[in-house]
């Protein structure tokens, strides 16, 4: 996916240590302020900011800034919108953020109250709400914005290097940011971060330019030309000609929620699907953080053929509960594990005829699950056939190239890399700071980074028995059709398996559905529907293996 923009769009100003009732100095309310994007000279967008001035909120008052951004990259429009209520010292109230990626949206609205982050998550067809410790005197930070540090800087203006707590309204969690000096005179002081941006800050308080190094972006401050605009929040994907049995599957502390779907007066066994989803938590119809997967359309075309199909929520999103902290690669096959116990005990499922479908991870899921319980075949969508960590050099690189990178940056990524592999298989303390943007992302999910390194996808192929096909798009630029989907046929081959294929679909990306020539991760913005060649190649396999 992309790599993390930051952008800056919020009006400068000076903060008093009590609430005077209005913001004093430069900043009058209904004042506009704004910053031209660029990436290697080209410009991408704008931020725009506009201060409201003070607020009634509930019985208190507070600031109310509305902060937007408007991006085209790849010919794929980008929008962002931030509602945000802070007090005088301009800490959050409450913030209203939205996302809208193509035609995709999602949303995240959150109240802070005594230390803690209430939030409700709006992704997709799934709403979760959430509590997350947020310090009273953390600031919020919201990807694709860098609004809220020139909030930081006018409340916190360091003498040479501070560190603060900073709330990601994306994440839902708080971290801690570190800011330190690099150069200050009469004109202007000039300090770098945690996150690897460099802030310039001018001596009447504006923050005139924020530059991001390993992506080659600008951000200068100009006159406005963004036109003030609105984001929707996302419909929900739900086919209303299938018949829906909302479940809940209860195993020691997780409980997934999901749905089974079964083609209307459909009577008897009858034969059944499991979809396990790629790395990344995503809900039942397949929304990852507002991005349409194409779940949805796969699943509902299999319940029409006449299968009965259960999807779920992914621990953690939608409906679903269960530990986060520390989460492994093998929690999410147990997870697998008890939706297919389920699905085996189900008075409605003909035992005898269980698929399971396994996208990008969940295709090593899927083989793990069939060695060792009665399935009557195989799918493996994108599936990868080498270690993740190989998958990861190739795809951290590449999105390093799209943004300009030279060979010697190139080279020194790549030892970076490799030292945080190593960081992370030796099992040592890992911390955010002075990490480039891409690994830090990884931190919080160390655990189920540490639990994938090494594994090699192929030899449990050599254990599974039933029928197996192997789907992989030509232009899919996360999993390669000349250096994975080989591997996986060659296993099989090795193995003698008696009924294994290999489809390959030269036009289709990771997701099955039609890429640009040539491909980009900017095309899983685009709303495209998964793939009708696909899907009739798909149904027709499962239909001469189950259904005769």
């Amino acid at each position: 996916m992309l790599a993390l923009l930051a952008t800056l769009v919020c009006a400068p100003f000076a903060l008093p240590t009590q609430d005077p009732g209005g913001l004093p100095g430069p900043l009058e309310p209904g004042r506009v302020a704004a910053w031209t994007i660029e990436q290697g000279g080209q410009r991408l967008g704008e931020c725009r900011s506009h201060y409201e001035g003070e607020v009634a909120l509930g019985l208190a008052r507070a600031h109310l800034f509305h902060d937007q951004v408007a991006l085209e990259m790849g010919g794929t429009q980008q929008s962002f919108t931030v509602d945000l209520w802070t007090d005088a010292q301009g800490h959050p109230l409450r913030f209203d953020f939205r996302a809208q990626l193509g035609d995709v949206t999602s949303g995240v609205e959150g109240v802070f109250v005594g230390g803690k982050a209430e939030c409700v998550a709006r992704q997709g067809s799934g709403e979760k709400k959430l509590s997350a410790d947020a310090p009273a005197d953390s600031f919020l930070l919201a990807n694709n914005f860098v609004s809220q540090l020139e909030l930081l800087l006018a409340a916190r203006p360091p003498a040479d290097a501070h560190a603060v707590t900073l709330f990601s309204a994306n994440a839902l969690r708080s971290f801690p940011y570190t800011l330190k000096t690099v150069s200050s005179d009469a004109a202007e002081s000039v300090y770098e971060d945690s996150l690897g941006e460099r802030l310039h800050w001018s001596a009447d308080g504006q923050l005139t330019l924020v530059e991001v190094p390993a992506q080659k972006i600008t951000m200068r401050r100009g006159e406005p030309m963004l036109a003030p605009f609105t984001i929707a929040l996302p419909a929900q994907a739900r086919a209303d000609d299938l018949e829906r049995e909302d479940v809940t599957i209860f195993e020691g502390p997780v409980c997934l929620a999901g749905a089974i779907t079964k083609k209307k007066g459909a009577t008897g066994r009858l034969p059944a699907v499991f979809f396990l989803s790629g790395s990344g938590g995503q809900d039942r119809e397949g929304y990852s953080s507002g991005l349409d997967l194409g779940t949805h359309e796969i699943l509902d075309r299999l319940t029409r053929e006449g299968f009965l199909v259960l999807r779920v929520d992914d621990r953690g999103v939608g409906g679903s509960t269960g530990p986060l902290v520390d989460m492994t690669f093998e929690d999410l096959v147990a997870d697998g594990r008890s939706a297919v116990h389920f699905l085996l005990e189900r008075p409605d499922v003909d035992p005898k005829r269980v698929v399971l479908i396994g996208h990008s991870e969940g295709a090593i899921s899927a083989p793990i699950l069939a060695a060792s319980e009665p399935i009557a075949a195989v799918v493996l969508m994108a599936g990868p056939g080498r270690p993740l960590e190989a998958l990861l050099r190739e795809q951290l690189r590449m999105v390093r190239e799209r943004a300009g990178a030279t060979p010697d940056e190139l080279d020194a990524f790549a030892k970076e890399l490799e030292v945080f592999l190593a960081d992370v298989a030796a099992k040592k303390p890992l911390k955010s700071e002075g990490l480039a943007p891409e690994l830090a992302a990884f931190v919080p999910a160390h655990a189920w980074l540490a639990s994938h390194l090494g594994r090699d996808p192929l030899p449990i192929l050599a254990k599974v028995h039933c029928p197996l096909l192997i789907a992989q798009g030509g232009r899919d630029v996360q999993v390669s059709a000349e250096r994975d989907a080989p591997k996986l046929l060659a296993a099989l081959d090795a193995a003698k398996h008696p009924d294994h294929e290999l489809k390959l679909f030269p036009k289709l990306d990771h997701l099955f559905k039609v890429a640009s020539d040539p491909p980009s991760e900017l095309d899983y913005f685009k709303t495209r529907a998964v793939d009708a060649e696909f899907l009739d190649a798909l149904v027709a396999w499962l239909h001469a293996r189950v259904m005769k």
